[in-house]
């Protein structure tokens, strides 16, 4: 008899909570099936990402309060709009889909982050500008809109609706640059260097390589990061699916802006300034002394050259792209004959130089040079890659574009 009451108790218990619980669910679906928002400034950041000419805006991200359905969504439901010196232009919407993050991603997830891609080739796309009078790339203000067309729902039937307003972006995030640490390295040789440290993944144990970048003469500047927006010349290294393959930490120093000398990387004090950071990094951290890189663009490749000059055999390989030897002996022709002096440092590292065959700001002549007396030699470890003429937008010196996405190149620098 007792069996039967607390049995009848039980399943009357059961029924009674499952009537309160389908009760509160119907509530809190029909509240939010009645909830209609409106989105606002907080809710929206803009993306940016490296891309071989430098930096550029390529999507929006919407931090949503629900998962969004991913079904109804359309690239005709939203437009972005930027503000320029000729007025506002719309940006070119490719693709539009939900992640669990505010980040792009190549494929979508569930989640309650709306990301919204746009074409990296816009006019409009870059946030850098040339300041021709002074020779170095600035970062714009970026003034970006979002206008949303149509009205989109989430998994739980809350709608978003449409109010063709236009709301102000005001949160950035730079994918992949703010994974770089920012620092100031005070040498022995007097110079306060601005610089930057990516660091992989380690395990206990374990030692790394270490990729020393050296950028060009456009990207001097005083801590703003420019190094590392200019051009792929950092930012490559340390891309997930490189650093997936091979982990690496990245070190950027940057040049500053005091105007003191025109080859900023092999004058001094910074050409020493930078063999102290890199010895100081090595201290430091779990670096793989033997597997010591210098990769350098335009101005930072002819540092690039007077590092392997200085410090013979320090490093293990080196890339120099669109740079000289023996730059102070540059003529009216703009050549500089090879100085046969360091011929041993060069040769005693693989190294692999690229250049255009009509880059007019710093001729091949020296590399070619340089690449016949290693060919007459037997250095089977220095390779040359000249790229022909007008091949290379939108002028021949930009040689580090190609050369940078050159995935031979990247892996061959990791196998010395």
């Amino acid at each position: 008899m007792y069996q039967k009451i607390i049995v009848f108790v039980l399943l009357a218990t059961g029924v009674i909570l499952l009537f309160v619980g389908c009760q509160n669910e119907d509530i809190e679906q029909k509240e939010v099936d009645n909830k209609e928002m409106e989105l606002d400034e907080t809710m929206l950041t803009l993306l940016t990402t490296v891309k071989p000419y430098g930096e550029v805006v390529h999507a929006v991200a919407i931090a949503l309060e629900n998962e969004v359905d991913a079904t109804v969504l359309s690239t005709d439901s939203f437009k972005v709009v930027v503000e320029t010196e000729e007025g506002r232009k719309e940006r070119t919407i490719t693709d539009i889909y939900t992640n669990n993050q505010a980040n792009t991603i190549n494929q979508p997830l569930p989640g309650e982050f709306l990301i919204i891609e746009l074409d990296p080739d816009d006019n409009d796309a870059g946030t850098l500008v040339y300041n021709e009078e002074e020779d170095y790339n600035v970062r714009k203000e970026l003034t970006y809109y979002l206008e949303q067309l149509e009205d989109v729902e989430t998994e739980l039937g809350q709608r978003i609706v449409s109010n063709k307003e236009n709301l102000l972006i005001t949160k950035e995030y730079q994918q992949l640059v703010t994974d770089f640490k920012y620092d100031v390295f005070n040498s022995d040789a007097g110079q306060n260097l601005d610089y930057y440290l990516f660091e992989p993944e380690i395990e206990d144990n374990d030692s790394y390589p270490l990729i020393l970048f050296l950028h060009g003469n456009g990207e001097r500047g005083n801590g703003n990061g420019i190094n590392l927006l200019g051009n792929e010349g950092a930012i490559v290294w340390a891309r997930p699916e490189q650093q997936a393959l091979n982990p690496a930490y990245v070190l950027a120093p940057q040049a500053p802006l005091d105007g003191e000398e025109f080859f900023i990387w092999g004058d001094e004090p910074r050409n020493s300034s930078v063999k102290e950071l890199v010895d100081a990094t090595i201290e430091a951290y779990p670096i793989d002394r033997d597997r010591v890189y210098v990769v350098g663009i335009s101005m930072g490749a002819i540092g690039t050259w007077r590092l392997l000059e200085n410090y013979p055999g320090f490093f293990a390989a080196a890339v120099a792209i669109a740079g000289t030897t023996n730059y102070e002996e540059i003529g009216e022709d703009n050549i500089a004959p090879v100085d046969k002096t360091h011929l041993d440092a060069y040769f005693d590292v693989p190294i692999w130089a690229f250049h255009a065959e009509d880059d007019f700001v710093v001729t091949p002549d020296n590399i070619r040079e340089l690449n016949e007396l290693a060919t007459e030699a037997g250095i089977e470890h220095f390779h040359y890659t000249e790229y022909k003429a007008e091949t290379i937008m939108p002028m021949g010196h930009f040689s580090w574009v190609p050369a940078l996405q050159d995935e031979e190149m990247l892996q061959w620098l990791f196998e010395q």
